[in-house]
């Protein structure tokens, strides 16, 4: 369906906003293909001049790699403009370790090359067996074995302080959901008795911070598909936020609970060329 609408009309939700963050999976592409509708948008604010930024908690890939992505489905993306909470984790590794230090990294691809330029001995998955380190780093990689999980678990029990990028029980692929980083993170704090002592993605404001040192937008509009991260992340940093149905949770969903209720919901990315639907209140 081609839009007729231009970038929409005077009141359209975007034009009330200096930018915009807008998540990945589910709300740009689901696995290997782009949702319907989101390029075409996404490519005419873009061209309208409108300060579009990604963020995602996939911690697979690097802002290079998504770019390159993004670029592959026909959108001018550039680097600086991708927030992965490989990015935020990097940033709050290097502000909280000492050079030297050692990290054990559990997925999280997109970090690895990040911290070995900072100056920090990087322990990859099940290398090196002994489990003594600094820091352990769990992420999403779909390459992920037991033995790895095994080998961090042994780590953080012997009191290595334990970072998970993010807490997304579930990833949306084309043939459907499928178990994210949150549910391998649960997995290892039901065996430890406890849970990470840093989540970095959102809704935590490491991701925030990452959005704040590449951009100056006072009132950036947040958009996703997912009512216990995008939403409650935009509600914990006071930012207003767009729900679409595109990905793990349905309009339906996005209401329930007030912590994570958002400003504004719609179908898809074509909302923001709209007059904003206020999401409902239930009675």
């Amino acid at each position: 369906m081609t839009i007729h609408l231009l970038s929409g009309p005077a009141d359209a939700l975007w034009r009330r906003h200096d930018a915009l963050i807008v998540d990945l999976d589910g709300v740009v592409y689901v696995g290997s293909r782009p949702v319907e509708h989101a390029v075409e948008v996404l490519s005419l604010l873009a061209q309208e001049g409108c300060p579009i930024f990604f963020a995602t908690n996939n911690a697979s890939h690097t802002a290079d790699q998504v770019a390159e992505r993004l670029r592959g489905f026909g959108l001018d993306v550039e680097p600086r403009s991708v927030i992965t909470s490989s990015d935020a984790c990097a940033d709050y590794i290097h502000a909280t370790l000492t050079p030297g230090a050692s990290i054990r990294v559990i997925g999280a691809d997109g970090i690895r090359t990040r911290l070995q330029s900072m100056d920090f001995t990087v322990i990859c998955g099940a290398d090196e067996p002994d489990t003594r380190c600094d820091v352990v780093i769990q992420g999403h990689s779909p390459a992920t074995t037991w033995l790895d999980l095994a080998i961090g678990f042994r780590s953080i029990n012997s009191g290595a302080v334990w970072v998970a990028t993010n807490m997304d029980l579930t990833i949306p692929l084309e043939g459907g959901l499928a178990p994210g980083n949150g549910a391998l993170v649960s997995a290892l704090a039901v065996a430890a008795g406890r849970p990470p002592d840093v989540v970095i993605g959102k809704p935590h404001q490491p991701m925030f911070d990452a959005f704040l040192s590449r951009s100056s937008a006072r009132t950036p509009l947040v958009i996703g598909d997912r009512r216990d991260t995008d939403i409650a992340w935009a509600n914990a940093v006071g930012c207003a936020s767009l729900h679409v149905g595109t990905g793990v949770d349905s309009i339906d969903d996005a209401v329930i609970r007030a912590d994570e209720r958002p400003t504004y919901i719609a179908a898809d990315l074509r909302g923001l060329l709209a007059t904003p639907v206020p999401a409902p209140v239930p009675a």
